[in-house]
């Protein structure tokens, strides 16, 4: 949690600053991937801080499950770990295979390879 914990005071400071700019606060939605690396440390790190300083928020995260080849050697433990600390601080995980979003642009939208960009479109539309 050391990227976490350095960037923490200025990521409350920030996320403060637009929560008193809604009319209605509803809660926060947390995009993460849980493979390993930034994405999962600090996604995690955050989704607990936000339940920490907004005990009272819907927070809800979108998680990005790898692939089941591996992109990251130790994925499957952070993967496990991951889930584990968001299930215990998040209202709601919605979980998005990365294998189901290529099939998604290769077979239905016929594709013939997928980009960040096309699997990002997917998942907004999806959300």
């Amino acid at each position: 949690a050391q990227h976490g914990a350095l960037a923490a005071e200025g990521v409350r400071e920030r996320v403060r600053r637009q929560v008193e700019l809604c009319d209605y606060f509803g809660g926060f939605l947390v995009l993460l991937s849980v493979a390993g690396g930034t994405g999962s440390g600090v996604g995690t790190y955050l989704t607990e801080a936000l339940r920490d300083e907004y005990p009272d928020a819907f927070l809800c995260n979108q998680v990005v499950w790898p692939y089941p080849t591996g992109e990251v050697i130790v994925q499957s433990y952070n993967s496990l770990l991951t889930m584990a600390r968001v299930h215990a601080a998040a209202d709601c995980v919605l979980t998005v295979e990365n294998a189901r979003l290529d099939e998604v642009c290769l077979r239905m939208l016929g594709l013939k390879s997928t980009s960040f960009a096309d699997v990002n479109g997917i998942i907004a539309h999806y959300l």
